[in-house]
């Protein structure tokens, strides 16, 4: 979650180089522990420099509804209504009854929504570090940001292990763009029963992962300074060319396997 500073930061640099900011804050109403959520428009000039994003469908659970809406400066909203018209013209009318129906009805369920979050943040965080996997803490939305790199596998290869040997399906980073190569996601909206049949689960493949591991480092001829994978940071396991090739060989498709976002 971005931090006060690093939205100033932004800030300074958009106003010294001219440039336009577009920030999705489709999730600021779920924030824990001592986060803030702060919105780029409150800096200085920012507001006839800045397009926001947000919608109903995270606060209120409506993501089946489809209404969001974009807010910023006339000029560029009567230019982006017009491509807007060319696509679709409006949300249906019943969608826009039950947005405005949410906005302007009782809010406390939003309250109560953060706090079922926050208590599923909180079992899931814990079962993760005592599996030995790392994590980015969630200070914000409802997802966890889960790093596998110390199981010595890539995470698409990773979550299709989970798929296969134990029927939990979590979506890896790769499909969210560069960088996600050692990282899966976690979502906090199922019940908290089914994420700790979820961890039960997972934590079957930790074993036996814990046990390769161990068995690697043992027969491998480069020193090892940690032999197990509680002992973080931990680099894969060595590679031969043998070892490499089976595991290119294996990787196949993930269309089958990305989860999709639940409606409520």
């Amino acid at each position: 979650m971005a931090s006060r500073e690093d939205i100033k930061a932004v800030a300074d640099l958009a106003r010294e180089r001219d440039l336009i900011v577009i920030t999705d804050e489709i999730y600021h109403p779920f924030v824990y522990d001592d986060a803030e959520h702060y919105s780029i428009l409150r800096e200085p000039e920012m507001k006839h420099r800045t397009l926001l994003i947000d919608g109903f469908s995270k606060a209120y659970a409506m993501t089946g509804w489809r209404v969001g809406y974009l807010a910023g400066p006339a000029d560029f909203m009567r230019s982006i209504i017009e491509v807007k018209h060319a696509l679709s013209i409006c949300a249906p009318a019943v969608s826009q009854a039950a947005a405005l129906a949410a906005i302007n009805g009782p809010q406390d369920c939003i309250a109560e929504h953060r706090a079922i979050y926050d208590d599923r943040r909180q079992d899931l965080i814990a079962a993760l570090a005592d599996m030995g996997l790392g994590f980015v803490h969630p200070a914000g939305a409802f997802y966890v940001w889960v790093n596998v790199s110390s199981t010595g596998m890539v995470a698409e290869d990773f979550v299709y292990r989970l798929l296969l040997d134990t029927g939990v399906l979590i979506s890896p980073g790769t499909i969210f763009g560069h960088g996600g190569e050692e990282y899966m996601r976690m979502s906090l909206l199922v019940p908290k029963d089914r994420i700790a049949a979820a961890v039960e689960r997972m934590e079957s493949v930790m074993r036996s992962t814990v046990r390769r591991l161990d068995d690697e480092a043992r027969r491998s001829p480069i020193p090892c300074t940690c032999n197990a994978m509680r002992c973080r940071p931990r680099s894969p396991p060595p590679m031969n060319e043998t070892t490499r090739k089976r595991r290119k060989d294996l990787r196949l498709p993930l269309t089958t396997i990305v989860n999709r976002e639940p409606t409520s």
